[in-house]
């Protein structure tokens, strides 16, 4: 056994002796996971083509599933089946695809694999419709979208906003994503879970999907 799994084996065996909630089991746990943070940046999952913009966002929702699960289940944790750091990176694989369904299909429970990342191009469903003209002419699909939420006819985009956050909004999230900012950057800019800003996103965009082509109609 290497002195990094010795440590981390004690770490989690002393939070384990300390009864739940107790203020000696909160110190360990702290402790542990701020080891694991530590060697948690050396890991790479393997990540479906569709996600690999997306890899870090995912990641970091996964590591925080990882670590809550880790608080709340150490009573599980058994070191004679396996050291610390092989029981995180054997729970961090199970979190991921629950990771990516948190982020692009928030309260559905889906095979990952058959995941599809919805996109401002999924409220119409005609492949032909996606592709820009060649000779810039006419705006593509997107485009259309994209000026239509943001001259915001109604106000109704603007009026949509987090509760956890009111100064976000679904017309400025969409402006965020259309000048290439990731759920990480958006979530650090204005102090908001990743999974919470990406959840709003997903909703919003649901709930205006027939406004929207309504407009695109006229």
């Amino acid at each position: 056994m290497s002195e990094l799994d010795a440590r981390l084996r004690k770490l989690a065996l002393e939070a384990k002796r300390h009864p739940s909630k107790s203020r000696e089991r909160q110190k360990y746990l702290h402790q542990l996971i701020s080891e694991i943070q530590q060697l948690s940046q050396q890991i790479h999952l393997d990540c479906p083509s569709d996600y690999q913009g997306s890899y870090r966002e995912i990641y970091a929702v996964a590591l925080q599933r990882t670590y809550r699960y880790i608080c709340e289940n150490i009573d599980s944790y058994q070191p004679e089946k396996a050291e610390v750091m092989r029981w995180f990176k054997f729970l961090l694989k199970k979190k991921f695809p629950d990771a990516i369904g948190e982020i692009f299909n928030p309260g559905r429970n889906r095979n990952w694999s058959n995941t599809k990342r919805r996109s401002l191009d999924d409220i119409n469903s005609s492949p032909k419709e996606n592709i820009e003209n060649t000779n810039n002419e006419t705006m593509s699909l997107s485009e259309q979208i994209v000026q239509c939420i943001q001259e915001d006819p109604e106000g109704l985009f603007k009026e949509k906003k987090m509760r956890s956050n009111p100064e976000v909004n679904f017309r400025w999230l969409v402006r965020k994503r259309i000048e290439r900012y990731s759920w990480e950057e958006i979530a650090q800019e204005v102090n908001v879970n990743v999974s919470a800003i990406s959840n709003f996103y997903q909703r919003s965009l649901e709930k205006f999907k027939p406004k929207i082509k309504e407009y695109l109609e006229h």
